[in-house]
């Protein structure tokens, strides 16, 4: 019987869906086939199609996203609205990866556009449950990988109670930022990194790319050897 692999959770941008980061990763999977499982997720809302997504992907509807407006058209930043359940957000997130089953250990996560929002929310997550001490049984990720990023990470309930007291923690935990130098929202995607993330603890990719996935074969590789090699500093492997 063969050891399960590390399992790397994957987040889709805005107006897309597991399905179709699942195509979109599937050069970057491949090289990495042998190092780890990568596992895509789905967003609680539907949604009109986002960026690039059309036509290509015309016949996966409906397309999901992680967020949706209140009453008066405001972004609820938590990602709430789903349920009464009280798993919204980050903690409904947490449930999706537990969800998924046995398997290998969760050991990173990854996001494209709106999906950064989400990697970003669950690391920020873990280091202050950390420092609460209230880990508990969720997973302890050891790096998060953010492509094509925009906006603040996805607010937790933990994060609502660090916000009470004027908090503004940077996420610390390793991070790989790789941004498209020809994507219309490259200046957010700078912005994100500069303004959430420890520059000590972060690295920037860039690739002569549009608003999408890696693709040019050399960029797909050069992005499987720096995931490679985060994953290695954090674990000392």
């Amino acid at each position: 019987m063969t050891k399960s692999l590390p399992r790397i959770a994957c987040f889709h941008g805005g107006g897309s869906k597991g399905a179709i980061y699942e195509v979109q990763c599937s050069q970057l999977a491949g090289l990495l086939k042998n190092d780890f499982q990568f596992v895509f997720f789905d967003g609680p809302f539907e949604s009109g199609p986002g960026p690039g997504v059309l036509p290509a992907f015309r016949d996966y509807k409906p397309f999901r996203s992680w967020f949706k407006k209140d009453g008066s058209e405001i972004e609820q930043s938590d990602g709430s609205g789903y349920d009464i359940s009280g798993r919204d957000g980050v903690e409904r997130v947490w449930k999706l990866m537990e969800a998924a089953g046995p398997g290998g250990e969760w050991v990173g996560v990854m996001g494209f556009s709106q999906g950064t929002r989400i990697t970003g929310g669950l690391l920020l997550d873990q280091q202050r449950r950390t420092a609460f001490g209230e880990l508990g049984n969720t997973p302890k990720l050891k790096f998060g990988v953010l492509c094509m990023g925009a906006g603040a990470p996805m607010v937790s309930e933990i994060g609502h109670q660090m916000a009470d007291t004027g908090s503004t923690d940077l996420v610390k935990i390793p991070t790989l930022h790789v941004h498209g130098l020809k994507d219309m929202f490259l200046a957010l995607g700078r912005q994100q990194h500069a303004t959430y993330y420890e520059s000590g603890t972060s690295k920037v990719y860039d690739v002569d790319y549009h608003h999408a996935m890696p693709w040019y074969k050399h960029e797909v590789q050069r992005l499987a050897e720096l995931i490679r090699e985060l994953y290695r500093e954090s674990t000392g492997y």
